[in-house]
């Protein structure tokens, strides 16, 4: 385990350090908190300081943050075989984004590079709600220019744009940005998508009963008088609330489960998935993750080809003959914390879940919205 001073520092009001390793206050005692705040890489001496800085600023973590970008780059100007590159490792269009919407909180040198090479512009100038882009600024085409003179000066103001990704205390100041931005949108989009799973399996979880029993009385209509009938609905429904207790008990735990989900505190193996799948991209992984159902899944069928391509070491494993394996979801979930601990975040950092949809976490059924015919027997 690495260790400096910093770690320490941020930590000594809401975390207590036992045996050289980090534990929440309210629960140093608990075997299930082992090593959530071990902090896994060495901080270059020249970055403690404003790592620091940024994480007063933020509410980040500092084991947080730093396992983050130890695990991106190991703290070191890498550049993947894809593009990205850095300490916190951006790829050309989220590099533009951040350096445009960061770049207030940037030296002035950088400051510059940014308002002379990049632009903002409209992806679609015809939308009501118009998404916005970011790109290097189109070189003008002044007479006299020849056209080789004009991709040049492109290419040289993409390089100075480039670099700033590779000047460690701007691309610090970027990675904090774009690590606030994942953990708000992506816990926003992935718990609301969670909220709405919920309620669809809730209002729909007899739908086939009462399908196969509509399908029945159809069919019999024509054979049978009005009693025969009515004799014949009030056995199938019988039959529904024995198949509905069924469907109940296969179900609830499944929903149970996603439940305690949407109020779960995050941490830092989600900020990863956020950070490396987007918070969209992410959402879906998370999502798939919690349901029990889908652990044995292969991850890379929740993301889309370009994470994995750009991943691939995440994605995949090799086994003892040296072959690569993809992961399933569990494998995935194990190693994302292995390269980043599992620290909580701050709740302020993140949306709120249940209690910001004005509902009752400790509410098991606060999803279910069925209504019930005369019979008791819930209907959709």
């Amino acid at each position: 385990m690495a260790s400096d001073k910093w770690a320490s520092k941020q930590c000594t009001t809401a975390w207590k350090k036992v045996n050289n390793k980090y534990y929440p206050e309210s629960s140093c005692s608990k075997d299930v908190q082992k090593a959530r705040g071990d902090l896994l890489y060495n901080v270059p001496a020249d970055l403690r300081d404003l790592l620091f800085e940024l994480c007063q600023e933020s509410g980040i973590p500092y084991v947080v943050a730093a396992n983050l970008i130890g695990s991106e780059s190991g703290f070191k100007n890498a550049k993947s075989t894809t593009g990205a590159r850095g300490i916190c490792q951006f790829t050309g269009d989220t590099l533009y984004e951040r350096l445009y919407k960061s770049k207030d909180k940037l030296p002035d040198y950088a400051q510059k590079i940014v308002e002379d090479n990049i632009e903002r512009y409209k992806k679609d100038p015809k939308a009501e709600h118009p998404e916005y882009k970011y790109r290097i600024k189109e070189v003008e085409n002044i007479k006299g220019k020849s056209k080789e003179k004009i991709k040049e000066e492109k290419i040289k103001r993409e390089k100075a744009v480039l670099a700033l990704a590779e000047d460690k205390k701007v691309a610090l100041v970027l990675g904090f940005d774009h690590m606030l931005f994942c953990l708000k949108e992506g816990t926003r989009v992935y718990k609301e998508r969670l909220e709405d799973r919920i309620k669809w399996m809730n209002l729909n979880r007899y739908a086939g009963i009462l399908k196969e029993t509509e399908d029945k009385i159809e069919a019999a209509k024509p054979n049978l008088s009005t009693e025969e009938l009515e004799l014949l609905k009030k056995e199938l429904r019988k039959e529904e609330e024995i198949k509905a207790v069924e469907i109940d008990k296969e179900l609830e735990p499944r929903l149970n489960e996603m439940t305690a989900e949407i109020n779960r505190e995050m941490t830092a193996i989600d900020l990863k998935i956020f950070y490396v799948c987007g918070a969209s991209g992410g959402a879906t992984l998370l999502e798939a993750l919690a349901d029990s159902e889908k652990q044995n899944h292969r991850a890379l069928d929740y993301v889309l080809p370009s994470v994995v391509k750009a991943n691939p070491e995440l994605f995949f494993k090799k086994n003892s003959k040296g072959e690569e394996k993809p992961r399933s979801l569990t494998e995935f979930r194990d190693h994302i914390k292995g390269l980043v601990g599992e620290m909580p975040v701050p709740r302020e950092l993140t949306s709120n879940g249940v209690k910001a949809a004005g509902l009752n976490p400790d509410d098991k059924n606060i999803t279910a919205s069925l209504t019930t015919n005369s019979t008791g027997f819930p209907k959709v």
